[in-house]
């Protein structure tokens, strides 16, 4: 009777020896569980303002570009102004030209201007 009972304590303590490995055991897979979500967590994190970042240059660099074309747009509306200015000066020239009596100063400054 006493081997069975020096036998059933054995084995207690054996049953429970692999329970606190079991314990043990889930305990660390479920501190790896944690810490993987916790890096997962921040690694969105970084993502979500990464991709923040980026969009906020992206805004910025198409801001930039509207200004550049409204700009560009002004110039070129300045340099068809003038270039309608040279066509009408042009017109006018020609139109004295053919009148009697043009001058010789009138003749130079519309050959100037043809030259433009």
């Amino acid at each position: 009777m006493k081997e069975l009972e020096t036998e059933r304590k054995k084995l207690d303590e054996r049953e429970r020896r692999i329970k606190q490995q079991e314990t043990n055991k889930n305990k660390d897979v479920m501190g790896k569980s944690r810490l993987d979500i916790e890096m997962n967590e921040k690694a969105m994190l970084e993502q979500d303002e990464e991709a923040m970042k980026l969009a906020e240059k992206h805004q910025k660099e198409k801001q930039n570009l509207y200004a550049k074309i409204i700009e560009m747009e002004a110039n070129l509306n300045e340099t068809q102004v003038l270039e309608l200015e040279i066509e009408k000066l042009t017109g006018d020239i020609n139109v004295m030209k053919h009148m009697v009596g043009i001058s010789d100063r009138d003749a130079e400054l519309f050959q100037k201007i043809s030259n433009f």
